[in-house]
């Protein structure tokens, strides 16, 4: 079905988004959302979530009924499910950021203030940007899972597994973090690039499509949502120097170190002695030998006016900032 410009806007709602940053007090109602919208003339069929994988499977059933676009209310989980349902079609992603971090909102420049963002939604400049997908080769099912901001291998995913249950209440995983820290050892793993191939033997591996990933982390400053490529970057640093690297970069002392080895490529594929399990965008799909692709321009996305020094888009025409 065609896309109509009269179709209403779904609203994507998650009812949660937020707690984590307001520590457990929610900012933002969705009274305020409501009124915002119906301010600058946006309608919109509201659906809110209830669990997780309802957002992708909204987004998908909106584009399916031709909605011109997708709002998101929610965080960077609601969004990368939102975004996995509308890969590949022609509906626009509109984010309202009202969770922890907003990993692909801030790339997309779109404003935290809530009117700010829906102005930009009304102003609706629209970006196609890359969306990166992972894949277990070991799995027969031969699922494909989509990612909007990184996958990490090793010690990252490690932490992200702790650490997304710490963040839901569970104070023991952080004695878990810290045994995993010190009992976790260097894995070896073959890398193939294209036609290229690496052999290393590390803590951690990343691969992505954007710059910031987890904690608004900026783990891959070369990469652009829109350069048709992945980032693969590879650490030979010791566990003490990775978690003080990690720190730095939070702070923004730095964001290129020398003992990281980054490479471009369309096509990886990852294969570790042992098997080690891999997130992509903090959520868990799979583990080694994994293969990660990029799927050019495959998500339209609506984008605030980046600074032309601060900006995680390649300026593609003249009309872009």
């Amino acid at each position: 079905m065609k896309n109509n410009k009269h179709t209403p806007s779904i609203l994507i709602f998650n009812p949660n988004a937020g707690v984590k940053r307001n520590m457990g007090k929610k900012s933002t109602n969705l009274e305020e959302i409501e009124s915002l919208l119906n301010q600058y003339q946006i309608p919109f069929e509201l659906t809110p979530t209830k669990k997780p994988g309802d957002a992708e499977i909204f987004a998908r059933e909106a584009a399916k009924k031709g909605a011109k676009t997708v709002l998101v209310a929610g965080g960077d989980g609601t969004v990368g499910e939102a975004a996995s349902g509308l890969v590949g079609t022609n509906t626009e992603l509109g984010i309202i950021p009202i969770g922890s971090f907003m990993n692909t909102a801030k790339m997309l420049s779109v404003p935290f203030d809530l009117e700010k963002a829906v102005a930009v939604i009304k102003i609706g400049r629209v970006r196609k940007i890359d969306v990166g997908v992972v894949q277990e080769l070991s799995d027969s099912k031969k699922q494909k899972h989509y990612f909007l901001e990184s996958a990490g291998i090793g010690l990252e995913a490690i932490f992200h597994k702790h650490f997304g249950k710490f963040e839901k209440g569970n104070k023991k995983e952080l004695i878990a973090i810290v045994k995993s820290f010190f009992n976790y050892d260097k894995f070896e793993s073959k890398i193939f690039l294209d036609d290229r191939e690496i052999e290393v033997k590390t803590h951690l591996i990343t691969v992505s499509n954007g710059p910031l990933s987890g904690a608004s982390l900026n783990m891959s400053p070369l990469s652009k949502l829109n350069d048709h490529r992945l980032t693969v970057s590879v650490y030979k640093m010791s566990k003490f120097q990775i978690v003080n690297f990690l720190f730095n970069t939070l702070s923004k002392q730095f964001l290129i170190h020398p003992q990281i080895s980054s490479f471009q490529a369309q096509k990886v594929r990852i294969e570790t002695k042992p098997k080690i399990r891999i997130h992509a965008d903090s959520r868990f799909f799979s583990q080694t030998p994994v293969e990660f692709t990029i799927l050019p321009s495959a998500l339209s996305a609506i984008s605030g006016f980046p600074k032309e020094e601060d900006t995680s888009l390649l300026k593609r025409t003249q009309l872009d900032p």
